[in-house]
Formats: C-alpha cells, sequence, structure tokens
C-alpha cells in the first residue's frame, strides 16, 4: 500500500474479513504544516496522532493468550498467597491443637483435684458430725442423769413436805382439842378486856395538837420535855407507853396526837392538872392535856389495827358491840380475833406473818413438785388447798387462846 504524500491527511478504510466481519481504520498523520485542520472539510481536530496499523492474522489471539498469560500469573500470584496463607491456617491450627491438648490436661487435672478435695470434704463433715452426735449423746445423757437426780430431789422434798403436812395437821388437832379443853378462856378473854380498859380509865392522858416539827423519838422524850416545861417531875418508872394515834378531832394542821399511858395515878394527875403552864411557853402553847376518852382510844386502835392487819391479809376490821375485831378469811368459818391493844397487833401480825411465810414456802415446793413430775403430782396442791383455810382456823384458835392467856398474865403480874 502507497501513500500520496504524508503532507495530507489519509482516511483508509479497509476490511480484514479474516478476524471481523468489517472494521474501520484510521491512520491520522500530522500535515507539514502542523495545521490540524481535515485537508477535505477543514474539521479541526483536537489532537493528532499518528497510528501505525498491523494486519498480522494472530494479532487477536495472541492479545488473548497475553491478556490470559496475565490473568495465569495473577492467578499463580493468589494462589501462592492462599498456600502461604494454608501453611500459616495449618501452623495456627497445630498450635491450636497443641494448646487444646495441654487444656483437656489441665482440666482432667483439677477434675480429679475436685474430686478428691470433694472426698476429703465429705469425709471431714462425716467425722465432724460423728464428733457433734458423740457429744449431742453425752450430753444426753449427762441431762437424764441430771434429770433423775433432780427427779430424787423432788421426790425426797416431797416426802418431806409431806411428814410436814403430817405435823401440821397433828398441831392443828392438838390445838383444836386444847382450845376445847380450856374453856376458861373466855372467862380469861372477858376479865382481860375489863382490866385493860380500866387501866386506859384510870392513868391514861391524850395530848393534842402537840407540834410536828417538834416530834422526837422515842416518843417518851417528848413527854419529858412537856414535863420540864410545866416543872413536873417525871421519871421512866412513871410511865408505861407513849403512842402516836389518831384523834376524831382537835388534831390542826402540821400537829400530832400523843397517848400516854402513866403506871401510877399520881403521875398522871400533876401531868394533867399543871398544863396550864404550857400557855406561857411559845414552843407548846398549843399543845392541849386531856384526860383519855374512851372512843378517843377505840378509835385509835381501829385505825391502827385497820392500817396495820389489812395490809398484812386481813379481810376486814370492824367494830362490833363496842369492841374491835379482825377476820382474816371471809370465805372459811373463822372465828373473830378481839382487839385490845396495839402490842397485840403488832404480836398478831408478827405471828401470821411467819405462819404465812411458812404457807407460801410450802405451796412454792408443791408447785415446783406438780412442775417437775409434768402433772403426775398434782394432787400436792390439791390436798394443800385442803389444808390451807384448816390451817387458818386453827392458827386463829390458836391465836385467841394465847393472846387470852398472856394478858391474863400480865394481868396478874401487875
Amino acid at each position: 500500500m502507497k501513500w500520496n504524500s504524508i503532507d495530507h491527511l489519509i482516511l483508509l478504510e479497509m476490511e480484514h474479513r479474516s478476524f471481523l466481519n468489517s472494521q474501520r481504520l484510521v491512520l491520522i498523520t500530522y500535515r507539514a504544516d502542523g495545521s490540524r485542520n481535515c485537508p477535505d472539510c477543514r474539521f479541526v481536530f483536537v489532537s493528532m496522532e499518528k497510528v501505525f496499523l498491523n494486519f498480522e492474522e494472530n494479532y487477536i489471539s495472541s492479545g488473548k493468550a497475553n491478556e490470559l498469560r496475565a490473568k495465569m500469573q495473577s492467578y499463580e500470584i493468589e494462589l501462592e498467597e492462599l498456600r502461604d496463607q494454608l501453611s500459616e491456617s495449618e501452623k495456627n491450627f497445630l498450635f491450636m491443637q497443641q494448646q487444646y491438648t495441654v487444656s483437656n490436661e489441665t482440666v482432667h487435672k483439677l477434675t480429679k483435684e475436685l474430686n478428691h478435695i470433694k472426698t476429703d470434704r465429705e469425709a471431714t463433715c462425716l467425722a465432724i458430725h460423728k464428733e457433734e452426735l458423740h457429744d449431742f449423746q453425752k450430753e444426753c445423757r449427762n441431762m437424764s442423769t441430771c434429770v433423775q437426780s433432780s427427779f430424787s430431789i423432788m421426790q425426797s422434798n416431797y416426802r418431806d413436805i409431806q411428814r410436814e403436812m403430817e405435823r401440821i395437821r397433828e398441831l392443828t388437832d392438838q390445838c383444836y382439842v386444847a382450845m376445847k379443853l380450856n374453856e376458861y378462856s373466855q372467862e380469861c378473854d372477858e376479865t382481860s378486856s375489863l382490866c385493860v380498859k380500866e387501866e386506859f380509865h384510870d392513868y391514861g392522858v391524850i395530848v393534842k395538837r402537840y407540834p410536828l416539827d417538834k416530834l422526837i423519838y422515842p416518843l417518851i422524850d417528848n413527854i419529858y420535855a412537856l414535863a420540864s416545861t410545866m416543872n413536873v417531875k417525871i421519871t421512866v418508872n412513871d410511865i408505861h407507853e407513849v403512842l402516836k394515834i389518831d384523834c376524831n378531832s382537835g388534831t390542826a394542821p402540821g400537829t400530832v396526837c400523843l397517848q400516854v399511858q402513866f403506871k401510877r395515878i399520881k403521875a398522871r394527875n400533876k401531868f394533867l392538872n399543871n398544863q396550864r403552864k404550857l400557855k406561857k411557853c411559845e414552843i407548846y402553847g398549843s399543845v392541849s392535856i386531856y384526860e383519855y376518852k374512851e372512843s378517843d382510844v377505840k378509835n385509835s386502835l381501829y385505825h391502827y389495827a385497820k392500817a396495820q392487819l389489812k395490809s398484812y391479809g386481813f379481810a376486814a376490821v370492824f367494830a362490833q358491840k363496842g369492841q374491835i375485831m379482825a377476820i382474816y378469811d371471809r370465805k372459811t368459818a373463822n372465828k373473830p380475833i378481839r382487839i385490845h391493844s396495839k402490842k397485840q397487833v403488832d404480836r398478831l401480825v408478827k405471828q401470821y406473818n411467819k405462819y404465812l411465810r411458812r404457807s407460801i414456802k410450802i405451796q412454792d415446793q408443791c408447785k415446783q413438785c406438780n412442775d417437775d413430775d409434768d402433772g403426775g403430782g398434782g394432787g400436792i396442791n390439791d390436798s394443800f388447798q385442803g389444808e390451807d383455810n384448816s390451817l387458818i382456823y386453827t392458827l386463829s384458835m390458836q391465836y385467841n387462846r394465847t393472846e387470852s392467856i398472856c394478858i391474863y398474865e400480865e394481868l396478874f403480874d401487875k
């Protein structure tokens, strides 16, 4: 193929029927003057390039081969990379398998140790439980021995209480028989009461409105002070007793009433007749001295007996036909006790306190026996309740007899 001129742009169109059905090849060259315009149509091209045409038949297949070679090379490179990754993965797998084996061995070892620890722990717990059971059995045996010992002691106490109750029954019978045999006790009681009344009437005085702030103990010192103010000579042999009483009237706030029992009527008269000298004294100016009145003595003794005996468990203290009587329990058929003096009230309180403490002690022992016997000894408490009323009745009779004899003996000595 020949070119007419290198200075002109030649458009060639050729067919290459061996590879393509139709293919248009364009050869663009520069003109000699460097113009970019088409010589025919004068179209201005932006760029002008030289194109060399190759009409070899195997050109296209060789290009594909080159492309395939390039792809093959890239695939080989990728294959090499994959082989490297596979080698690295195999190394990692071997390392992980080694670690898994080590872990399995560790788990197996720890499992064996755990089983060993469990076995030791079970053995230790079993030994501890056996020891605790042994200690508990030993403690139970000790408690059983202690309970048996306590039960023996309670049985012994129960027998002692039974003997004590039997002795109290015997004393009760003896007191009852003694009261039946001593019929003269009632006459002695009446005689003694008359003598006591006459004694109070002949030798007693009442000191009213004595200053409470000047009251000193023993009370006889207050009488000595009054006698000294009145210039009356009074000695210990002249006064039998001084008592603080509650009068019916004439008691001002801050003052008290005193009852004085003289042994001699001369001393009483001197003390009574010189009371006008007290009017000149600033301290004892309000003091008045009166001959005793039976109502003052009775009421003072009544209030004293009521205050003392009521607080010590007596059911009632009352006045009946000019006499002061006391009764311990309304439910039982106790004979009322006649009250003659405050000394008798004190002795009565002392006597009843003694027997009541003894009764309470016996009741407590019986209750303890009942509790220890788990209901087996309930008859002790029931039997004692029956004895309580009879004991109070007997003590009342015994005290009436004893009090009458004591009063009679005092009057006989005088």
